[in-house]
């Protein structure tokens, strides 16, 4: 799978376009394919290392907080394929990775997947990037 990834603290020049393998699903979990992803102020403080977390053990690291997309497979109950969900990552892209990358796993523990329904997800705060070119 596709993902932004970036490997030392700073601009946007550390961030590297890489692929990495595809995650398997366990039971409860659901694979989403991420659509649109969030760029937060917050994701630029993360990614330049202006917060407590950015040591080096915190590296390499693939940012975002929120995203939306599809189930394309689903091992569980609450959610079937091509139910849209809004995703939201656990550790925010600090200590765990984020959401701009191509497929996403949701589990009870690792993060929260909420039906959108046939509204358009979005985020007060700060602004969503189609993520298109996680497509091809």
């Amino acid at each position: 799978m596709k993902a932004i990834q970036y490997r030392s603290y700073g601009d946007y020049t550390e961030n590297r376009f890489v692929d990495l393998p595809q995650p398997a699903l366990r039971d409860g979990e659901v694979l989403v394919a991420m659509r649109t992803v969030g760029i937060n102020p917050l994701d630029n403080t993360f990614r330049s290392g202006h917060f407590y977390g950015a040591t080096p053990e915190n590296l390499p690291r693939i940012g975002g907080q929120t995203g939306a997309g599809a189930v394309v497979a689903s091992k569980s109950d609450a959610f079937n394929v091509g139910n849209r969900v809004f995703v939201r990552g656990p550790g925010f892209g600090i200590m765990t990775d984020g959401t701009v990358l191509q497929y996403s796993i949701d589990g009870s523990m690792k993060w929260t997947c909420s039906p959108c329904g046939k509204v358009t997800c979005f985020m007060v705060g700060g602004s969503y990037s189609r993520v298109d070119w996680l497509q091809s």
